[in-house]
């Protein structure tokens, strides 16, 4: 890893020490339970780059993806994201995916990964809206 970017994850950090701890609660969870998990899926390197070098930003959109991750898979969400039904996503969950309630589509008009959910056939998240 070059000098910039450890300068920017060293900013990284101070911004993530900034958040308020019942804010980060998912993030922390998985820290101390899954680090290894943790590096593997959701480097904050890759926050960083997504928000262009912007620390703070890329502080609260990895804070933003723990808390997403718990909400959407519960006790399963410090487990690996697999297509075996072993991991955060369950059999049912693969099924899911496999039955396009979420599609990769092209990449937008400048370059980024666009993920397409149908929420309509996740039942277990109506309760939280």
């Amino acid at each position: 890893m070059g000098g910039a970017d450890q300068k920017q994850l060293n900013q990284f950090q101070l911004a993530l020490q900034h958040i308020p701890p019942e804010e980060k609660r998912d993030l922390i969870d998985a820290l101390s339970h899954v680090p290894d998990l943790f590096e593997i899926e959701s480097p904050p390197i890759r926050f960083i780059r997504r928000d262009a070098g912007d620390s703070n930003a890329a502080a609260h959109r990895l804070v933003s993806y723990w808390k997403f991750r718990k909400r959407i898979f519960g006790v399963r969400a410090n487990m690996p994201m697999t297509l075996t039904g072993d991991g955060a996503m369950s059999r049912e969950d693969v099924v899911g995916y496999r039955n396009c309630i979420a599609a990769a589509l092209p990449t937008d008009m400048n370059g980024r990964s666009v993920l397409y959910i149908n929420y309509t056939h996740l039942r277990h998240l109506a309760s939280d809206e």
